[in-house]
């Protein structure tokens, strides 16, 4: 496995891409919910708003990550069998948006095949917001960390069952278009028994 347990990506998707996903989250501010932890539940561990429809967005994560799977595996020594399983969500974190430290295992039983998980940052630019970096936790020296601030059009990518947060968000708007979002991507490992 990497020692510094994550790739970025810069500029990953294409203009057009990138501004069929602002466009689509900006319109969906009204469809917007509290975002949830763990089987369903609202926790003081996450404060943001979750959008549950991300329409067009979900293919086009899709399709951009699919091709780098084998290659995120290689990177992470994370064998992940042939058949390809995500899941997702989109989420806008305003201000005093958070979550605290969590891995992205456990929970219901579908989120335990989670191997890989990955994160595109999107927002209008220039950000309005300040804060909102992604702290990954260091596995071979506890206590350690890297703090990876939110850029626009960046994707990062870590093993799933790695540490990490979202540090706080200030918005002095407070406004949902000045946002910062983020469509979490992850990659599940399914067992050999189903992928036949």
């Amino acid at each position: 496995m990497r020692k510094d347990l994550q790739l970025i990506r810069p500029d990953f998707l294409s203009p057009e891409d990138h501004r069929t996903m602002l466009e689509y989250a900006l319109s969906c501010e009204d469809s917007c919910e509290p975002s949830l932890v763990g089987d369903n539940a609202k926790s003081p561990l996450r404060e943001s708003l979750t959008i549950s429809d991300f329409g067009p967005c979900r293919q086009i994560i899709r399709d951009a990550v699919a091709p780098l799977v084998d290659e995120f595996s290689r990177e992470f020594g994370i064998p992940l069998g042939k058949k390809r399983q995500f899941d997702g969500s989109l989420v806008a974190h305003t201000d005093g948006a958070y979550y605290k430290p969590h891995v992205d295992l456990g929970g219901p039983d579908f989120h335990r095949s989670r191997a890989i998980s990955a994160v595109y940052y999107f927002f209008r630019t220039p950000a309005a917001f300040t804060g909102g970096d992604l702290r990954i936790f260091r596995l071979d020296r506890p206590g350690e960390f890297v703090d990876i601030p939110a850029r626009d059009n960046q994707l990062v990518v870590f093993p799933a069952m790695v540490p990490h947060e979202v540090r706080p968000v200030h918005c002095p708007s407070n406004d949902f278009a000045d946002a910062r979002f983020a469509l979490n991507l992850w990659i599940h490992k399914v067992p050999d028994q189903e992928q036949q």
